[in-house]
């Protein structure tokens, strides 16, 4: 009984020891994995917390975590916390290996210590003691007992020993059974404590050991499978040991099936991508990279493409074994779309048209500037970036920019305009397209101004002023004109018609009536001047008028005109004067119908606005250019110099445009349509010429006209009634018209016998029919000396008549009898057709007694 007593208690003892190592090493190892991130983050506050978590665990002596120099950084003794070991013992194990390692183990306790580590570098040490003294008592008790109860109860201590050793035995085997299920992985296992005795207690300590295990695990767990980054645990074969559920969020796939099947990793990488994947695949198997780094896409179980940050290295056990790879992958698909969206602004902003400056908050710095910017100023964008802004405004724009900025910081976005300053010192007009960036709390970052050049927008904007102040001028003009056109119509005409009307009454005395036909007649002169007017206006504006040339005599040209003027300069008791040099007593070639016209315009506007004084023309050449000279050339300036009213400065860049008066419509003392001057100042342009005029007012006008005119060789005969000069010097072979001259009159309007009653006048015989083909009858019927011929008839007009008179063979009639036109077509296609139908001559309407005679004996006298 003895002998089983003692062997009982022997194999107990050596039960309970190999238990303490199995569980202090499992305390350890479980103390050394959970405290690792600890030491790595120097949490002395979550090392404690793990220490409390076996710091009730039965027979426990102490447990502490030391440093890899030997400071203590956790102690279930708070005391001894940050404490540096001194003890040869605790020195030793400094050196040791980093296995696990046993500094004692007898009946009195177990001293061991756990290296903590990650992947092969050793951070510490996690060290606990077991005190074996309540169990070695509880032995002895048990030894003594036995041996009493052996000599006081031999009868039955055999059945009591039996009884007690299979007891014993039977609840240390469950016990170790539980410890086997726990080393397997099996968590859910329980050891039991129902039980009073010392294996209840070893069962309560084991299951309190265990669930502190098994909630740091849980922990793990958790953070593992709930974290954001796609996470898992390749094996050095490639099997996937652990999958993060996260997998699902990135991929699309379960971590079920990417554990099934690992290939999937491979054929979820972009096509494009899986050179790249692959060759990191080969490196990080070679071991050639030691962490491994990779940006690439896959392809989501949906099909969208996404972006991931892919990070692996090697992880190993406590013991230095590889088991594999730890992966993880972050989706960077938004930080890759920013980047992109950059680059495409980044590329907006160097590569726009228009400029675009960041300027700091204040305004004071350009910051940043696009090519556009700075090349609109004359810079490189280096050489402006960081200057100050008033680099590129000018001195008197600067406070103007620095209050539009600040108006924008407050307003968030403001539009203005500026004027700019390049390099060289040249400034230009910008609009400035502002907008304040701020932070969420208001304050501004910074501001960007877009810079657009409106140069040419400002010259459109000016130009278009410029055409509606021409336009309203014009139009202003055209209005004047209006009202004096009616004004200098109607009255004419109300002359007319008052003075025939009241001829028709009757009553009136002989020198009554003459003084009233003078005033009608008087009236229809003006009428006949202001429609002459108006048409040469309408001609030149057409470009119909064209110049001729034929020689001259520059005093026949200046004569008739002051002689045109003179009347009316004698009523207002004015001198009219002319003067010309010598120099230009010769012939001369140019168009001399065309300058009487300028000289008598100028004249008459002199004498219009002259009351008292003198009207003078001067007349002289000028020492022109020398190869004015070579081709005969004489520039001949000519002055019209007058003592009148004058004109002021802002009216006189306006007196030669068509329809403008200085005064107005309503109040205006002078007659007259405003084209006078306009008529000079264009028939001067078609000669080649220039128009200058000085005023001053109440002292005078001065108008100087230079034409270059030429030395004429010889006398020439100008075209057919071209010059009234030359028609009066043809007819002085023939002073008078032959009496009795036969004239027929072919005329189908009223004007038919005014026509009749003209050739009376001059002593002649005249018939009148009122078509074309009665006149070509009245000719085969009667002999006449000329035909007097309107133009415009219905059925054969007066042009088809003299076609039909020139092309006959004289058995009928005379085929060169003189035929005159006598029409109000008057432009000069006009002549050119009438002389091409073989016409000889031309009188337009309204015309006089005067000069149809003038133009009968110039026919005439080329017979």
């Amino acid at each position: 009984m003895s002998v089983f007593v003692f062997d009982m208690v022997e194999r107990q003892r050596g039960f309970l020891l190999d238990q303490a190592r199995a569980e202090a090493e499992s305390v350890a190892r479980t103390l050394a994995v959970a405290s690792a991130s600890g030491v790595v983050a120097n949490d002395l506050a979550g090392l404690e917390e793990i220490l409390n978590s076996v710091r009730q665990r039965p027979g426990l002596s102490y447990a502490c975590i030391l440093g890899p120099a030997g400071r203590v950084l956790a102690h279930t003794d708070r005391t001894l916390a940050g404490k540096y070991v001194t003890d040869s013992v605790s020195l030793s194990l400094l050196n040791r290996p980093a296995t696990l390692q046993y500094l004692a183990q007898d009946d009195g306790g177990i001293d061991l210590a756990a290296p903590i580590l990650t992947g092969q570098r050793l951070l510490g040490w996690a060290r606990i003691g077991v005190n074996q003294q309540a169990q070695r008592k509880n032995l002895a008790r048990v030894a003594r007992d036995g041996l009493y109860y052996t000599f006081i109860a031999i009868l039955a201590g055999a059945v009591m020993a039996w009884f007690i050793a299979r007891r014993l035995v039977s609840g240390l085997d469950k016990l170790v059974s539980t410890v086997d299920a726990v080393r397997a992985g099996d968590r859910s296992v329980r050891a039991d404590e129902t039980r009073t005795d010392e294996i209840g207690r070893l069962g309560a300590g084991f299951n309190s050991m265990l669930a502190a295990v098994r909630e740091g695990e849980e922990k793990f767990r958790t953070v593992a499978d709930f974290t954001y980054d796609w996470e898992y645990w390749r094996a050095q074969d490639g099997r996937l040991v652990w999958m993060s559920p996260s997998c699902e969020l990135i991929t699309g796939y379960p971590a079920e099936t990417f554990l099934r099947d690992p290939g999937l990793l491979r054929r979820i990488v972009h096509p494009a991508d899986l050179p790249l994947y692959d060759e990191h695949m080969r490196a990080v198997q070679s071991g050639s990279i030691e962490p491994g780094e990779l940006d690439f896409r896959v392809v989501h179980r949906s099909g969208q493409v996404l972006w991931i940050d892919h990070h692996c290295l090697d992880i190993t056990r406590a013991d230095g074994a590889f088991l594999g790879r730890r992966v993880s992958n972050r989706d960077i698909t938004l930080r890759k779309q920013a980047e992109e969206s950059l680059g495409r602004w980044a590329q907006v902003f160097n590569n726009a048209a228009w400029g675009i400056v960041v300027c700091s908050p204040g305004g004071e710095r350009l910051e940043d500037l696009n090519q556009a910017f700075a090349r609109m100023h004359g810079y490189a964008p280096e050489e402006l970036t960081g200057k100050p802004i008033d680099t590129v405004y000018a001195t008197e724009s600067r406070s103007t920019v620095e209050e539009q900025l600040a108006h924008a910081n407050a307003t968030g976005h403001h539009t203005f305009e500026a004027e700019h300053v390049r390099r060289d010192g040249s400034s230009f007009p910008a609009q400035m397209d502002v907008t304040a960036v701020k932070d969420a709390h208001g304050e501004v970052l910074y501001s960007v101004v877009n810079v657009q050049d409106i140069t040419q927008r400002r010259n459109a904007e000016n130009e278009i002023l410029r055409a509606k102040d021409a336009a309203e001028s014009a139009n202003k003009a055209k209005s004047d004109f209006l009202a004096i056109m009616s004004h200098e119509l109607r009255t004419p005409l109300n002359g007319i018609t008052g003075m025939l009307k009241v001829l028709r009454e009757g009553g009136l005395s002989a020198d009554e009536q003459r003084e009233f036909l003078d005033h009608a007649l008087a009236a229809s002169d003006n009428l006949a001047v202001i429609l002459n007017d108006v048409l040469d206006v309408t001609r030149i504006e057409a470009g119909q008028m064209t110049m001729g040339e034929e020689s001259f005599l520059m005093a026949d040209v200046a004569g008739p005109a002051c002689a045109g003027v003179e009347t009316a300069a004698s009523a207002k008791g004015l001198r009219v004067t002319s003067a010309i040099d010598p120099a230009l007593s010769g012939q001369l070639l140019g168009d001399p119908a065309r300058l009487r016209q300028i000289l008598l315009n100028l004249l008459g506007n002199a004498v219009k606005f002259t009351n008292n004084g003198s009207v003078e023309l001067e007349i002289y050449p000028l020492a022109g250019p020398r190869f004015m000279a070579r081709q005969d050339a004489v520039p001949v300036h000519f002055v019209v110099r007058d003592t009148g009213i004058g004109i002021d400065h802002d009216d006189l860049l306006h007196i030669f445009e068509p329809f403008t008066q200085v005064e107005s419509p309503y109040t205006r003392i002078h007659g007259g349509i405003g084209l006078g001057l306009a008529i000079v100042k264009r028939l001067t342009a078609l000669m080649g010429g220039s128009l200058e005029a000085y005023s001053e007012a109440e002292r005078g006008t001065e108008v100087h006209v230079t034409l270059p005119l030429r030395k004429a060789a010889a006398m020439k005969e100008p075209p057919l009634f071209a010059d009234g000069a030359y028609m009066e010097r043809s007819i002085r072979a023939l002073d008078h018209i032959p009496p009795d001259l036969n004239v027929l009159v072919v005329e189908n309007g009223l004007d038919r016998p005014t026509a009749l009653k003209y050739l009376e006048m001059l002593d002649c015989r005249g018939a009148a029919v009122s078509a074309g083909a009665e006149a070509l009858c009245a000719l085969e019927s009667q002999h006449f000396d000329a035909v007097l011929m309107e133009v415009q008839m219905p059925g054969m007009d007066g042009v088809e008549v003299a076609r039909r008179i020139r092309n006959a063979d004289g058995t009928r009639f005379d085929p060169r009898i003189p035929i005159l036109a006598l029409t109000a077509h008057v432009m000069p296609e006009d002549k050119k057709c009438f002389l091409n139908a073989g016409m000889n001559g031309y009188v337009a309407k309204p015309c006089a007694p005067e000069n149809l005679r003038l133009e009968l004996l110039r026919v005439l006298a080329h017979l």
